[in-house]
């Protein structure tokens, strides 16, 4: 089957207001005022060059009256204003503060490319083009130290500007002006409304604090998150507004500073802006000079991104926007609401239940009208929310006690595999529904069950009946595999989430378990469709019985499309299996154990392999077993710049491997990977070794984790950069030339990418896959699947490595506990949760997935789907109905509702599972023209 794409899509991410999942990411824009000729001028001694500066530079409205802390995690405790100017010849980047710090005059040509960022420092990223690729960074210290590079480089030879810094001190602060000269970007003068993407940055050196005008996740360096920047004549508006810290939901006084600079006056809207909405709040004409312009804004409750917005009211041009500030207010109007909704579905079958119910009406009523009142206090509002936690719990045992026909203790419901059900979320779920997977043969997919206990259940046992199908047909029980969804309790991370705490991960092999009253126990369900059985309608149970001797069953219904997944997969993997920590973990890695490891991946549509390791992997005895059963790609060995020993080795082992390779027809299976994330300084070793390689070798690949580049073109063959540094066009470009160019994560980057944590969506780990296949990316890369170190140990830990956060349990690590009887330690890497470890390790070398494993193979097989549709597409196109064959190219487009760009995709399950569902209907219609 071919797997190549219809066309080529060269599609640039821009920098626009992103769809992602945080929400909706809107650019703050600001106005950067032509300042004219004047005598007005502070002229600055910098070597032998006296520099004229306009005054005015310093002395106009500020465009930001604050910066945001990384994550979007609060306002600093040392601000920063921001001014933007230019002239004929300059661009003049104003930072003033009110600390006393005392800036240095610099020339970047006198103290280039030293670590400024180290200091207190400004940094600045400019991007003309507004491509996310070509832009410029620079960095300036306080002490007159600077840096400038081009993109995200981190080798100061990439760009070399003329540019100068210029402080001016007053008694009210500090104010630094960052020159540059328009000739060192390499562009003409901007003309009046042109626009730029840029953002601006401080490292308060003295608070530790980082912040940016745009915020950013966890680094300056993320062009996804830059701002606008608009240029404007000397006759321009200039507007700001203070950024700050909200709590409490309802009406807020908030203030727009204006200045109009023209001569006439101006009709403006002021506009609020809620996760990217805009709706406007007050219309008003503005003379020329300076206003305060007072609005009222009603902000609701829950976690939202905030900002003010100015319109010309005639011709719409924003002319303002402030940063998005992150604001979470604990959401009990919205929970309130829910209550209300509840209430309506629950029916009680006898008085005292009834009676029951009005009580709880009464509740609802009077925190209701609490909630009018607590909006005026923060520490009313919190306490209202625990009280809410109480009415909550009361409301889920009514609710469940009534759908309790039969008197179990408990009831059913169904979930889909891609949302994560927490354990006291218990008005999270809907009861009444039954457990429908649809698939393809020769396919896994997966749902939940979950058992919601209103009283406390012991030995509880879960099994499942046939699925009985079409005529006799039947998918055994064999083929339905039940597991029990773990949790783990995640820790703080460097990145932002929603919630700290037990999320669910781990899935536990199937045994009796107990339930507490009050919570939910999920069940994942894992249908395997074996390869003849008819296309159709599947129907069984699954049964859920305790101890007392109750039973109580869901339905489960499996339709099956009339197509079947092959053996081996086309999407590649390299996704490393490190042997030394399951040798660790269970006292060695047996024949036995290694088998089982190895099944497992190739069950999930991964081939078992590892990067790092410096002989083939599997070794030529469980390759064929594992060829067998998928394996499509794996690694010969990892390899560094070696000596003339070392290369002679490395060889004899590659030619004893081709041999055997080649005759069993499997040599394009084989790469070698090296220099792991290599930086510009080891570029020349790199060329070095794989030019020796590629003499030996002409037609083994070698990959590296690095963003295509004109160094290293020639060089390697399979490009890996991280998801967030790919760039469709510069990849298209290496692919015409006969390269590949796979992605990856890893503890890098956060969201708005999509990444395999612990913390983040269920889809993130399966949607990602359908980015694969958008941007015909034919590989995936992640440095490792069961990274255990700091579950195992405590002491001596290597670099950038955790000990378990928990004094306990790192104590019964000490005295050689391990999980599950220690709680798990979800910082595997530095403090991510679950970076780097997919897989849990079960009793006696058996593999534990977790649901990130599985949405992940889910993911993997969803590419699959849409290579058959191609596949058949391109048989069948010319004699196919037309409307069929149009809306076959649309969904292999990935319409943009699914996923728009990697930092824009849906986090509905619904749609995904839809989109899947409607790319199976037509791979049916294309397969019977």
């Amino acid at each position: 089957m071919s797997c190549k794409r219809l066309a080529i899509s060269l599609i640039i991410l821009t920098i626009t207001a992103l769809a992602n999942a945080e929400g909706v990411f809107t650019p703050p824009i600001a106005t950067v005022r032509y300042v004219p000729r004047s005598s007005h001028v502070l002229r600055v001694q910098c070597g032998a060059q006296t520099i004229p500066i306009p005054y005015e530079v310093f002395t106009q409205q500020p465009c930001a009256r604050g910066f945001i802390k990384f994550g979007n995690n609060g306002l600093p405790a040392q601000q920063t204003e921001l001014r933007l100017a230019y002239d004929a010849d300059n661009l003049y980047v104003v930072f003033s503060g009110a600390e006393q710090l005392k800036w240095t005059t610099s020339l970047a040509s006198e103290s280039r490319d030293v670590p400024a960022w180290r200091n207190e420092s400004v940094e600045l990223f400019l991007d003309p083009k507004m491509d996310g690729e070509t832009y410029l960074h620079l960095i300036a210290d306080v002490s007159g130290g600077t840096f400038d590079a081009t993109g995200d480089s981190s080798d100061g030879k990439s760009w070399d500007g003329k540019w100068m810094t210029v402080p001016l001190t007053s008694n009210r602060g500090w104010n630094i002006a960052v020159v540059i000269p328009f000739k060192s970007f390499g562009v003409e003068r901007p003309k009046p409304g042109e626009t730029w993407a840029a953002n601006f940055g401080r490292h308060a050196l003295s608070a530790n604090e980082f912040s940016t005008w745009s915020p950013v996740g966890r680094e300056f360096n993320e062009p996804w998150r830059f701002g606008h920047i608009t240029f404007a004549d000397a006759s321009s508006v200039i507007a700001s507004a203070p950024l700050s810290e909200i709590s409490l939901p309802g009406k807020h006084q908030l203030t727009l500073y204006v200045s109009n600079l023209s001569k006439g006056p101006i009709r403006l809207r002021a506009e609020g802006v809620i996760d990217g909405k805009s709706f406007p709040l007050k219309t008003t004409e503005l003379l020329p000079g300076q206003h305060e312009l007072k609005v009222s804004m009603d902000i609701p409750d829950g976690k939202h991104d905030l900002s003010l917005a100015l319109v010309e009211a005639a011709g719409e041009r924003i002319i303002f926007r402030s940063a998005p500030l992150r604001v979470d207010i604990l959401p009990n109007l919205t929970r309130l609401a829910e209550f209300r909704k509840v209430i309506t579905r629950i029916k009680p079958p006898n008085k005292e239940l009834r009676a029951q119910l009005e009580s709880l009406k009464r509740s609802i009523a009077r925190l209701t009208t609490s909630a009018r009142t607590a909006v005026k206090s923060v520490e009313e509002w919190s306490a209202l929310s625990q009280k809410l936690d109480n009415v909550e719990k009361e409301i889920a045992r009514l609710l469940y006690v009534c759908l309790d026909k039969e008197g179990c203790g408990f009831v059913l419901a169904a979930e889909n595999a891609l949302t994560k059900v927490f354990r006291d979320k218990l008005l999270a779920v809907n009861p009444g529904e039954p457990v429908t997977i649809s698939m393809a043969r020769k396919e896994f997919e997966s749902a939940q069950v979950l058992i919601l206990a209103h009283k406390p259940l012991h030995d509880v046992m879960v099994s499942v009946s046939d699925l009985k199908g079409p005529g006799e047909a039947i998918i055994p029980k064999e083929s339905v595999k039940l597991e029990l969804v773990g949790y783990v309790r995640t820790y703080k991370p460097r990145y932002d989430v929603d919630y700290v705490g037990w999320w669910p991960d781990p899935l536990l092999e199937m045994r009796k378990f107990d339930v507490p009253a009050m919570t939910i126990q999920p069940v994942w369900i894992t249908v395997y469709t074996p390869e003849n059985i008819p296309a159709g309608d599947y129907q069984g149970q699954v049964i859920v019985k305790s101890s007392s001797g109750q039973s109580c069953s869901i339905p489960i219904k499996v339709h099956v499309w009339d197509f079947t997944l092959p053996t081996s997969m086309h999407l590649k993997t390299a996704f490393a299996l490190f042997p030394h920590e399951i040798a660790a973990w269970y006292g060695g890695m047996t024949e036995e154990i290694k088998r089982r490891y190895y099944e497992f991946l190739l069950e999930h549509r991964l081939n078992p392999t590892n990067i790092y390791s410096g002989v083939p992997v599997p070794s030529r005895e469980d390759l064929p077993w594992c060829v067998e059963r998928g394996l499509n790609a794996f690694c010969l060995a990892y390899t560094h710049n070696r000596n003339e020993k070392g290369r002679r080795e490395l060889a004899q082992m590659i030619r004893a491997y081709r041999e055997f390779l080649k005759e069993k027809g499997w040599w394009d299976k084989a790469y070698i990977y090296g220099f792991d994330e290599v930086k510009p300084d080891k570029y020349a070793e790199l060329r070095d070794m794989y030019a020796w390689i590629k003499s030996e070798f002409p037609d083994l690949p070698r990959m590296c984790t690095v963003v295509p580049n004109e160094e290293l073109r020639g060089f390697v063959d399979i490009w890996v950069p991280l998801i967030s540094n790919f760039r469709p066009r510069k990849a298209a470009e290496y692919v015409k030339k006969g390269d590949q160019v796979w992605w990856y994560v890893c503890c890098v980057p956060p969201h708005p990418f999509p990444n395999f944590f612990i913390d983040y969506p269920a889809i993130d780990p399966r949607i990602v896959f359908w980015m694969n296949w958008k941007y015909q990316v034919p590989g995936f890369l992640y440095y490792a699947l069961n990274n255990w170190t700091t579950n195992r140990e405590v002491a001596g830990l290597p670099g950038e490595h955790r000990p378990h956060p928990d004094p306990e349990a790192a104590q019964a690590i000490k005295d050689g506990k391990r999980w599950p009887e220690v709680s798990w330690n979800t910082y595997t890497f530095d403090d991510y949760n679950g970076d780097g470890q997919l897989i849990y390790p079960g009793p006696n070398g058996v593999p534990f997935s977790s649901i990130r494993l599985e949405c992940i193979r889910d993911g993997i097989e969803d590419y699959e789907y849409f290579c058959i549709l191609e596949d058949l597409l391109a048989k069948h196109s010319t004699h196919a109905d037309p409307a069929v064959t149009a809306r076959a190219k649309e969904v292999l487009a990935v319409r943009d509702a699914v996923v728009k760009s990697p930092t824009e995709y849906t986090l509905d399950p619904h749609l995904l599972l839809s989109a899947r569902a409607e790319i199976a209907e037509l791979t049916e219609k294309l397969s019977k023209p």
